[in-house]
């Protein structure tokens, strides 16, 4: 009898898998670029910030006591703006200056010798304060320039005057005090005379 042979397997014979392609490795990143050195600030730039740092009202004048450049604490001290500021007779600002305050600044800050003055601030609104006012020369390029630095002092003076009032009042009690002490020790009561029969 013939052999029957087995039928063929209806399974497909799979090919072999297909390497997966290679992955080329990421190129290295090239180094950032040195960043170039920041420029350094300029002078006007430090005078300016040096400026806007202070806590004083600062009025840089000329000679003959015109501003010619402030800071931004004057718009708190006296309410006006730099613009506002800028050819502005000091007179406005000073109660009381003149050029004959010029003059007798003239001689100690030629020597190199600040001057502390104790005034009177006008504000914008024509309100007064008490200040404390310093005055310097400072060099700017080839040219001096009178250099003010304005302090409202109201508030501290305040405190001193309500000081000093307390110990007049205090001292003014006790010496009522003591003086009444003494003159009861001094003049003893007087007896009442007995009274008629």
């Amino acid at each position: 009898a013939p052999v029957q042979q087995a039928p063929a397997s209806p399974l497909t014979p799979v090919p072999p898998p297909v390497p997966a392609a290679q992955v080329p490795p990421p190129a290295a990143v090239p180094p950032a670029p040195a960043q170039p050195h920041q420029k350094p600030a300029s002078q006007r730039e430090l005078y300016l910030n040096l400026m806007d740092a202070l806590y004083d009202a600062v009025l840089l004048a000329d000679e003959k006591g015109h501003v010619i450049d402030s800071n931004a604490r004057v718009e708190q001290t006296f309410g006006y703006s730099k613009n506002e500021m800028w050819d502005m007779s000091l007179q406005r600002l000073i109660k009381g200056f003149g050029e004959h305050i010029m003059r007798q600044l003239a001689e100690p800050l030629s020597q190199g010798r600040p001057v502390i003055i104790e005034g009177r601030g006008v504000r914008k609104d024509n309100t007064i304060f008490n200040a404390e006012i310093s005055v310097g020369l400072v060099k700017l390029g080839r040219i001096e320039r009178i250099l003010f630095s304005i302090r409202d002092i109201s508030k501290r003076i305040l405190a001193v005057q309500q000081k000093v009032r307390a110990q007049i009042a205090a001292e003014k009690e006790s010496g009522q005090s003591g003086a009444s002490k003494v003159l009861r020790l001094v003049r003893p009561p007087i007896p009442r005379p007995p009274a008629a029969k």
